[in-house]
């Protein structure tokens, strides 16, 4: 089978890429969102058991209120806990920063860095996100290869190789349908 390069893409990763990622992924990740829910009802659950069912409305707003509040403090501290280890331990670990060659081959998305050579074959892409600044590839629910604009000479460059990507990934999932 061939393995034909149609475009590629030399990126160099900087840490606040993957930051400023993070950032934005933090509040649309299923993971997230479920994690919140659940502590914010266990909460809920708690309070209910501790002060029983049949309170008045306004004590039962509160609650509900309380369990959303410490749901999304106890998200967000876990959160910046995440993205803390990761500032400090990123740049140690090899293939993260630095430079990356993204390559778009016949069979999937081509990672090459110095310590990798990696295939994401197009099914295997969960989901490709474009924003101003780089193009998230999403492949895992927590995993993801960061793509920025800068890395091209042209905005027309980096429109065409993300609509390229989104296009090959499309037709797999089409095909295998």
């Amino acid at each position: 089978m061939s393995t034909e390069i149609t475009r590629e893409v030399r990126v160099v990763t900087k840490l606040s890429d993957i930051v400023l990622a993070n950032l934005l992924l933090f509040h649309r990740t299923p993971g997230t969102i479920a994690f919140f829910i659940w502590v914010a009802l266990g909460y809920i659950g708690m309070g209910l058991y501790r002060e029983g069912i049949s309170q008045p409305l306004p004590a039962l707003s509160a609650l509900a209120a309380e369990g959303l509040l410490v749901g999304a403090v106890v998200v967000v501290t876990l959160f910046a806990v995440s993205l803390a280890v990761l500032v400090v331990t990123a740049p140690r670990r090899p293939g993260v920063l630095g430079e990356h060659l993204f390559l778009l081959e016949e069979e999937g998305l081509r990672e090459i860095t110095r310590t990798n050579d990696s295939l994401q074959k197009w099914l295997g892409i969960r989901a490709i996100r474009k924003t101003k600044h780089f193009a998230l590839v999403h492949i895992s629910d927590y995993l993801f290869h960061v793509i920025p604009r800068r890395s091209f000479v042209r905005g027309e460059d980096y429109e065409d190789f993300v609509g390229e990507l989104s296009r090959r990934r499309d037709l797999a999932s089409q095909a295998a349908e």
